[in-house]
């Protein structure tokens, strides 16, 4: 599986089906140092096939750029 925001991979931490959420799945990444604040594409590929929200590429927004707050 990988993910990428903005076009740059981000280091994955979780994937999987949260046993609280059925037909749910999770999917927790780290943004990339350098991202720029505001809206950025975010596509999560497994398989080869885009799949997030089983739709492909979504746009998510990010707080900060980079690093811990």
């Amino acid at each position: 599986m990988t993910v990428l925001v903005n076009g740059v991979a981000a280091e994955n931490s979780f994937a999987g089906i949260p046993y609280y959420l059925a037909g749910v799945t999770q999917v927790n990444f780290i943004v990339p140092p350098g991202t720029p604040t505001g809206n950025q594409p975010v596509t999560v590929t497994l398989a080869g096939n885009g799949l997030l929200g089983f739709f492909g590429e979504n746009f998510f927004p990010v707080p900060y750029a980079g690093g811990l707050a």
